[in-house]
């Protein structure tokens, strides 16, 4: 079954849209395992620094590869998706919750053969 890539949005426009509406809020990532081949990251969103709690808190996982962005910036690369998947748990994603993953994640999908890119 295949999908659009389309459908999904890039985390920079919903990064774009978190600051615009939220000028005095947050986002925080860490690291939450690293063994060398694969890392989690944390994200947290608040809509405003003085929050005792983030509205959001989400997680990506990348493993490193031999060629490819993970090649050299799998941390990075997970840093940005959990960034987008958090962003989406507070309403900065399209309006069918099923596109919650990022641009990024389902390119990701398209180059390991997982999916369709076309229309």
């Amino acid at each position: 079954m295949g999908f659009n890539l389309d459908d999904y949005e890039p985390v920079a426009a919903r990064l774009a849209r978190f600051v615009e509406r939220y000028p005095d809020g947050a986002i925080h990532t860490e690291i939450v395992f690293d063994d060398g081949v694969r890392g989690v990251v944390k994200a947290s969103a608040w809509r405003n620094l003085t929050d005792p709690i983030p509205a959001a808190v989400d997680y990506a996982e990348e493993i490193l590869t031999d060629r490819g962005g993970n090649s050299t910036s799998r941390v990075e690369n997970a840093s940005t998706s959990a960034t987008g998947r958090c962003l989406a748990l507070i309403g900065f994603a399209p309006s069918d919750w099923t596109k919650k993953p990022t641009r990024e994640e389902m390119s990701k999908v398209v180059r390991s053969g997982g999916g369709a890119g076309g229309g």
